[in-house]
């Protein structure tokens, strides 16, 4: 490990070895610095005043404390420093030099943070490089800033994608580094990539405000023309950075659809039709703390939404656009509850439906489709399609079979597919393994039709239903939350995937968000989310597990929901 000694031109001539000679026979001592690895650091106030500005006024002022903390810095650094105010000479090494500079630079010592600036300068690695930018950007010095930019541009892809380095990096030296000239063959969306991460990390360090109003000024330094419709479109389903931030997002695509007249309209329209909505994840579930049922956003994954919205009455869930829906009973009637997500105003219809117990609900624009439940013993095979803003209830064809307790999920151009449940109206056990599809058929006199699907592997009741990957995706609903999937393509049948091992019965909720899968398992003691995440191999599903990823604590029996709300 490559180490210098610096030392002071007339260190000789700074009174400070006598008080080192006093330090090390422990005369005179009136100072005890407490370290991060809980060591004692002893020194003399009168030399540390002396030697760092920064201190000064607290080492001379005589309510000054005798023991003071400095906890950010292990013994051996501030030995090292104190060592240097007795004696004028300091040992830099590749090991120690960031952790000397941070120290120096809190204790106003210029000739130190100097001295780590000259070590530091010619041996930026590509190992140390993300350290030394940091603290350049933390202590705005511009030195260090722009002793690291030409290993940054010319390693443009492995570094600018880097959340310790973006943390940091303030909106100049990010221009800095989309301009310089160096990162020859680096695409502008890479380029886009890299601002979209920036303004991410915004999340993380809380000017996110401050970088969503210098992306105007930054987007520019890059070539728009150079940006697809195809990598836009598959970019915007992430819903990451830009997507997420109204004022960029708004501005981004208005931008670039004004200089992208040149390419092919239909990818442009596709594009321009996704960045035209978000994703939005709630749960709804009993608030330990409230004491009543809610609606709330997730801000584990979501932190920009605040939305907490207590509901009137329990009952099936669904949601559209910017308004979510419970149906269920007050009283011996039944009603439709409407409560926007924005403004949170909350209205209830009353709606023409017979009593009935464990039936499912799924959202298509203005329209709630009811399937199934049970009532006296019977179960159901009812379908209907009620009209979200009047109440009123339109009959359509029956199930193929009568049963309760199935999920449902509407699917964009392929239809709605129900599945699982119980054909036994005294039993909430999974009992039925049946998978169908209510399609759209101009020709039927309905207008719908039901399609039978292959049956699962497993029966279940209540599971929960997404669709990912171009899959329909299945979990729980049984004793241990199996997961299995089914693309939608002829004569496919179901695949068994990894499952979370979570025994016992849970209420199972399962959603893509941002093409993301999250799993919640809930039950009276909170919930547990997980993520489904690519190990190794192809992109297939059965390459996939599952990592928690955080707990709803708060929330009882909650299910999680996602919107695509359409954007201004």
């Amino acid at each position: 490990m490559e180490e210098l000694e610096y030392e002071e031109e007339n260190a000789g001539c700074f009174p400070g070895h006598i008080f080192r000679h006093f330090r090390t026979q422990g005369k005179l001592i009136d100072l005890q610095i407490m370290t991060r690895d809980e060591k004692c650091v002893k020194a003399h106030r009168m030399i540390l005043a002396a030697r760092f500005p920064l201190i000064r006024k607290a080492m001379t002022s005589e309510e000054g404390k005798m023991v003071v903390q400095w906890k950010r810095f292990s013994e051996d650094i501030v030995e090292a420093v104190v060592n240097y105010a007795y004696t004028g000479s300091l040992t830099i090494s590749e090991e120690n030099a960031t952790r000397l500079y941070m120290l120096a630079h809190n204790l106003g010592s210029g000739r130190l943070v100097s001295w780590c600036e000259e070590f530091l300068g010619p041996r930026i690695t590509l190992n140390n490089v993300g350290e030394i930018w940091s603290i350049a950007n933390i202590t705005l010095n511009s030195g260090l800033m722009e002793a690291c930019i030409p290993l940054m541009s010319k390693n443009f892809e492995n570094l600018c994608f880097r959340r310790d380095l973006l943390r940091q990096t303030t909106s100049e030296y990010l221009e800095v580094l989309l301009e310089n000239k160096q990162p020859e063959g680096v695409s502008e969306e890479t380029k886009f990539r890299a601002i979209s991460e920036w303004l991410e990390a915004g999340f993380d360090v809380c000017d996110l405000e401050k970088r969503a109003k210098e992306f105007t000024k930054i987007i520019s330094k890059i070539d728009l023309t150079g940006i697809s419709p195809q990598f836009l479109t598959e970019f915007w389903k992430l819903g990451e950075g830009i997507c997420r931030i109204t004022l960029c997002r708004n501005y981004f695509t208005k931008s670039w659809n004004e200089v992208n007249q040149q390419h092919d309209q239909a990818a442009v329209s596709a594009f321009l039709q996704l960045s035209a909505n978000r994703d939005v994840l709630l749960t709804y579930g009993w608030n330990k703390t409230s004491r009543a049922w809610t609606l709330m956003s997730v801000p584990q994954l979501q932190s920009e939404e605040s939305i907490n919205i207590p509901v009137a009455f329990h009952g099936e869930a669904t949601v559209s656009d910017s308004l979510f829906y419970v149906l269920g009973s007050v009283g011996t009637k039944s009603s439709l509850l409407s409560a926007n997500i924005r403004d949170s105003s909350v209205s209830t219809t009353p709606v023409p439906l017979d009593p009935r117990c464990e039936y499912c609900i799924v959202s298509e624009n203005d329209s709630i489709f009811i399937f199934g439940g049970h009532y006296h013993g019977q179960c159901l095979p009812f379908c209907g399609r009620l009209d979200s803003a009047s109440g009123g209830l339109t009959k359509l064809p029956d199930m193929p079979t009568a049963r309760h307790g199935m999920s449902a999920l509407n699917i964009a151009d392929f239809g709605i597919v129900v599945v699982g449940g119980s054909d036994r109206a005294d039993s909430n056990l999974p009992l039925s393994r049946d998978a169908e599809m209510l399609i759209k058929v101009p020709t039927d006199e309905s207008g719908w039709q039901w399609k039978k699907l292959s049956p699962m592997l497993k029966e279940r009741y209540r599971p929960g239903i997404a669709f990912f990957n171009r899959c329909v995706v299945v979990a729980g609903g049984d004793s241990d939350c199996s997961v299995e999937c089914l693309p939608l393509a002829s004569e496919a049948q179901w695949t068994r995937l990894l499952g979370v091992n979570k025994y016992g019965p849970k209420i199972t909720s399962l959603v893509a968000f941002n093409n993301r899968l999250i799993l919640l398992l809930s039950d009276d003691s909170g919930g547990d989310a997980y993520e489904f995440l690519h190990n190794e191999g192809d992109q297939s599903l059965e390459n996939y597990a599952w990592e928690p990823i955080f707990r709803l604590s708060n929330m009882m029996s909650s299910r999680l929901l996602v919107t695509k709300e359409k954007l201004e």
